[in-house]
Order: structure tokens, then sequence, then C-alpha cells
């Protein structure tokens, strides 16, 4: 088991070098790339623009602040628990940064929700002007807010985090209801009440054609790029509520159990990485912990087994590894299943003079490529997760995050195909 053990912090480390690095440098391109668009005259003469460039800007902040610490920790020490103050200025920092990401977010929703308000007063706070005082008022207030839950944090048994039991119970309800509550709450209510003055704009009398000929091409342009703002910030919302989601529940789970697990100390730290992370944790966790169980059990002596198994006969749900696949895997087998019969179906319904040119048609779709792809790494971890064998149960561990991750991806068909998600989204792109 120790070899095992060994054998997946390996693993670890390989994926923590080559797929952070990869994710870090493809993120600081991407978000260089949008600051080089919001950056420009025309784009910042836009409230919305401009909390989309905080919000950029932050980003690539969280990135290398975030990441780039794990990374460097591989080859030398860990700068956030060499030192007290290393482990305090690391995590105010990130906080600040990811808070301010946060924040810019539902201030860009709030921004276009005025836009498009009839009311005289709401549409004032949609002003250049005034996003400038809104972004530097608000680094301000979370510079300050971060220093308090950055002194309450030490540095034990190696490790950076909140150790006292009260600060620890007022961080964990702090960082539940500005992380993982208000923030999404704040972007879908917003961002139904743009929805629904679009409906009402919709609704009215539309202007005579002529008046349409009439209209200058620069109003054109800020109108559609006012759309294509709304666009961006409902995918954005849509995502941030996917991804935090999770990490919001263990924050309600962790609150109300007050014991805390390995698999808990392991998930706690979540915040300092992007959220796709968070599927792979608890594949990650459970063989950690019947490694370190093993490994302590073979140390004991037959009279201290023996009474332990008196005293302790039940064991949670967590810290075991099951031979065999639960009921949600045979649940998801069925589900995929479903999948890939519609997409065999969708296969021979397509209207070619030969199989080959029915299936290079097919896979000409990148989202068909997508579904086949996930289908297959599923199958592969689901085969690995049912073969009894150590090493093949943590392979599974490592594809199965893998291809929640292409699923995840493959959900952005949804915003491609923006027509068939209702009338609401078809009057943005109709404006």
């Amino acid at each position: 088991m120790a070899t095992s053990f060994a054998y997946l912090v390996t693993v670890q480390k390989i994926l923590t070098r080559y797929g952070m690095s990869t994710y870090v440098a493809l993120g600081n391109l991407g978000n260089l790339l949008a600051i080089a668009v919001f950056i420009q005259y025309e784009q910042r003469k836009n409230a919305c623009s401009l909390y989309l460039l905080t919000m950029v800007v932050f980003n690539i902040c969280c990135l290398n602040v975030g990441v780039v610490p794990i990374i460097y920790a591989l080859d030398y020490y860990d700068i956030t628990t060499a030192t007290l103050l290393g482990c305090q200025m690391q995590f105010y920092f990130r906080h600040v940064f990811f808070q301010m990401l946060r924040t810019a977010k539902a201030l860009a929703c709030m921004d276009r929700y005025a836009i498009c308000s009839t009311n005289a007063h709401f549409r004032a706070f949609s002003n250049p002007k005034m996003a400038i005082y809104v972004i530097i008022g608000c680094i301000i207030f979370w510079s300050l807010v971060a220093i308090f839950f950055s002194w309450i944090r030490s540095v034990q048994n190696n490790s950076c985090n909140v150790f006292n039991e009260t600060y620890a119970m007022i961080y964990t309800i702090y960082y539940m209801m500005v992380s993982g509550v208000f923030p999404p709450l704040l972007m879908t209510i917003f961002s139904i009440l743009v929805m629904k003055n679009l409906r009402s704009l919709r609704s009215r009398i539309q202007p005579e054609k002529r008046d349409k000929e009439e209209i200058h091409p620069p109003i054109r342009r800020i109108r559609k790029r006012d759309r294509d703002l709304m666009k961006m910030i409902f995918i954005e919302v849509m995502f941030y509520v996917i991804t935090t989601l999770p990490f919001s529940v263990y924050l309600v789970y962790k609150t109300r159990d007050g014991t805390q697990t390995r698999l808990s100390h392991g998930v706690t730290d979540l915040d300092n990485k992007t959220p796709v992370e968070f599927s792979a944790i608890g594949c990650y966790e459970k063989p950690t912990i019947d490694s370190e169980k093993q490994e302590n059990d073979d140390d004991k002596s037959p009279s201290m087994k023996n009474t332990e198994s008196k005293t302790n006969t039940t064991i949670p749900y967590e810290l075991q590894r099951r031979n065999q696949p639960s009921i949600t895997g045979y649940i998801l087998l069925v589900w995929i299943t479903t999948l890939l019969y519609q997409a065999m179906r969708h296969l021979f319904s397509l209207e070619a003079q030969t199989t080959c040119n029915a299936i290079v048609q097919y896979f000409d779709v990148f989202w068909n490529k997508l579904d086949v792809l996930a289908i297959i790494l599923f199958c592969v971890s689901f085969i690995l997760r049912c073969i009894p064998l150590t090493e093949c149960f943590y392979a599974a561990c490592i594809v199965w995050p893998i291809d929640i991750i292409i699923w995840f991806i493959r959900s952005l068909d949804i915003f491609v195909a923006i027509k068939r998600l209702g009338p609401k989204l078809v009057m943005i792109g109709e404006m």
C-alpha cells in the first residue's frame, strides 16, 4: 500500500507540474488578450467594459498568486508554510484578488440591468466615471476586510490555515456568504431582471422602418457592443454558479459537521485553486486516507487491533474505498449508455452516400468529437474502477476528473446555440 501511495504522490506531482503549468500559461495568454481588447479607448467609454477589465486584471493576479507558489513548491520550499509572514501575505493578496474578481463580475451584471432599465436613476449608475469610483471603493473595502482574516492564520504542521476553532467558524461562515451565497445570488437576480427588462422593451411598439434606417452606424455599433457584453456576462454568471456550487455545498457540510476528517482538511485549501480542480480532490483524498490508515494499522499490536475492532465497529463511508462502483456509478453508466445510443442514432440518420462519408460528416462538428472523447474516457475510467487492483483504482481517479472537465467544456454548446434556449435570449440576439 505504501508503494501505491508513493505512486499516487508521483502522479499528483506530474499533474501539478505539467497540468497547472499548462493552464497557467494559457490563462495568462487569454487574460492578456482580454486586457488588450478592453483597454481600448472605445471600450473604456463603457462602464461594463471597465468592470470586465477590472475582473480580467484581478483574474490574472489570482491565477499567478494562487497557482504559481504551488508549482514552485514542487522543487523548492513552500513560501506559504516557510514563514508566518509568507503565509499571511500570500493569503491576503490572494483573498483580495479573488473578492475583487467576484465583485467586478457582480457589478457588471448590475450595470447591464442599469443600462436597460426604464428608471433614470438606475441608468445613471451605468456611467464610466461612476464605475471608476465604485471600483476604487471596492478595492479599499476588500483590502481592509482581508486584514483580519490574514491575521488569524498561522502555520502548524506544515500547513497555513486557521487553527482557532472560533476564528475558523467565523471564517467559514464569512467565506460561505461572500463566495458561495451573495455573488451567485446577485448575479442570478440581476441577470433575471435584465431578461425581464428586455422582454418589456421588446413588447413595446417598434419604430418605423425609415427611423431604423436613419440610425447612425456608430449607434448601431454601440448597441451591438452592449449585446455582446450581455452575452459575455450571462456566460460568466452561468459558469461561476456551476463552479462555485460544489464548494458552497462543502462549506455548508463543514459548518454542520463539527469534526474535520482528513478529507475536509484536504478540501479546506480549495480556494487557492481553480474551480475545475474540485472534481479531482475527492478521488485523490480517498486512497490517501486508506493508505495512511493501513500504515497506522501495520504499526499496531494485535491487542490494540482487537480493542479497536470492539470499540469502533463502524467506519464513515467517506473513509472507505469500495471494491465495486456505487449505485451512483451505475446510474452514470446507464446515462452514458443512453447518450451513446443517441450519438449512434444521430450518426445513422445522417444523409450520406457511404458510411465513411457519414462518419466524416458526423465528426466535422466539434461538439460531436467532444461527446465521443468524453464517452471513451468514462468507459475507460469505469472499467479501471471495476478492476480489483489498487493501481487501476488510482488510474481511474485520474481519468475520471479529466472526463468531468470535458463535460464542463461540452456544456458550452448551450451558449453556441443561443436560439434554442428560448425567446428570452432570442430577444437579445434581435436587438
